[in-house]
Parts: structure tokens; C-alpha cells; sequence
């Protein structure tokens, strides 16, 4: 099914939407969905003092630049590899 740029624009909305204003502990991000680029609501979710998780198959250049600092996860990626990004983030940020 081809989803028209309309529907794609108003799904990014409803992405920044719930980054700004929905309870969670930490952001697992794809860099990449459905074409476009993660960086306005990994911006919104890193203003909120969050931690964020990075999933990409691109490896770490995939990452966007201002936030290649931060924990990212080869896709696919092992569910032992999730838990230990999850348990490195402090745990005074992750509440």
C-alpha cells in the first residue's frame, strides 16, 4: 500500500506529538522510520532530559550526527544486546 506524503507528514506530527507530551522512561528510536529522518523527535525527547536508544542498520554512522554520543543498536539486534543498552543508561535518568 503507498501511503501519499499527506499521511507520512501527519504520522511525523503524531511522532513529535507523543514525544513531547507521553509518560516513558526511555526512547527506542529507529533512525529511519518509514523514510524519514528521527532527528525533530529525538530533539523533543532529548529536551525532556530522556534518554534515547538508537536502532539503525546503517551502524553508527546512521545516527544523527548531534547524537552520535549516544547509545545506538545494530538492527537486527539480540535481545541481550537491548537489555545491556538498557542496563548502561544511568539509572538516574532512566526513572
Amino acid at each position: 500500500m503507498a501511503i501519499s506524503p499527506r499521511r507520512r507528514r501527519g504520522a511525523s506530527t503524531r511522532l513529535c506529538l507523543l514525544a513531547r507530551s507521553t509518560d516513558f522512561d526511555v526512547a527506542i528510536l529507529d533512525v529511519n522510520p518509514d523514510g524519514k529522518i528521527i532527528t525533530p523527535v529525538a530533539q523533543l525527547i532529548d529536551g525532556r532530559g530522556l534518554p534515547i536508544i538508537f536502532a539503525t542498520g546503517y551502524g553508527a554512522a546512521g545516527v544523527p550526527e548531534e547524537f552520535r554520543d549516544r547509545l545506538a543498536l545494530q538492527k537486527p539486534f539480540e535481545l541481550e544486546a537491548l537489555e545491556a543498552a538498557l542496563n548502561s543508561i544511568p539509572t538516574d535518568l532512566a526513572s
